[in-house]
């Protein structure tokens, strides 16, 4: 008599919500590991292990997965942004800010490595639309430091001429390094070391 065949067993029902975090969250593991090409929505399924049809009732395509992912860590990273700054400018200094800044952000670089090499480190394969949202991310990212450029250099004397906009492209590129430095060294380029650092150049300016 012919032994039945085995079915797979099926997932455990979760709520839409948490299984769309659930298959993100699968998927920055196998782009942490495997770079984009692999994480196809099989490969999806398997790290998330479900069906694979479960991971297309959630979402259309591979595609509208990237995005999403990619639009969820962006939110992120922005609230890491504005927790590391102050929001009374009134209530530091240029120094401190700078400081302070540097010291929160990297030290969530270091807390949340996968995430942020999504943004910082793109791989050759990273597909178009996701280059043009880390773009436009940019953007707006720039668009925030020029403001503060802005104060910091009015508060500066003999500094008041200085183009916030450039200023805030070289300080911005300089954070991007920093950021990629933490990334892949971080023991020898710890979090501590950059505010400190960022704290000593700017009263040099002073």
């Amino acid at each position: 008599m012919p032994s039945p065949s085995k079915r797979r067993p099926y997932a455990p029902r979760v709520p839409p919500g948490e299984r769309r975090e659930q298959l993100l969250d699968a998927a920055l593991t196998l782009i942490g590991e495997h770079g984009y090409r692999g994480a196809s929505m099989e490969a999806i399924a398997r790290e998330a292990a479900v069906a694979k049809p479960v991971v297309y009732r959630t979402f259309t395509s591979r595609e509208a997965l990237l995005m999403a992912l990619l639009e969820r860590e962006r939110e992120r990273a922005f609230a890491t942004l504005e927790s590391a700054l102050p929001s009374d400018l009134g209530s530091t200094t240029p120094d401190e800010l700078l400081a302070d800044g540097a010291r929160g952000i990297l030290a969530a670089v270091q807390s949340r490595p996968e995430a942020w090499r999504l943004i910082l480190l793109p791989a050759g394969e990273t597909p178009a639309l996701v280059r043009e949202q880390v773009e436009q991310g940019r953007a707006l990212v720039r668009e925030q430091i020029t403001q503060l450029m802005r104060w910091g250099l009015a508060m500066r004397p003999g500094l008041q001429d200085v183009d916030p906009e450039l200023a805030a492209r070289l300080f911005m590129a300089a954070g991007e390094e920093a950021m990629r430095l933490v990334l892949v060294e971080g023991e020898a380029y710890p979090p501590e070391a950059f505010a400190a650092l960022a704290g000593r150049l700017v009263a040099a300016l002073g």
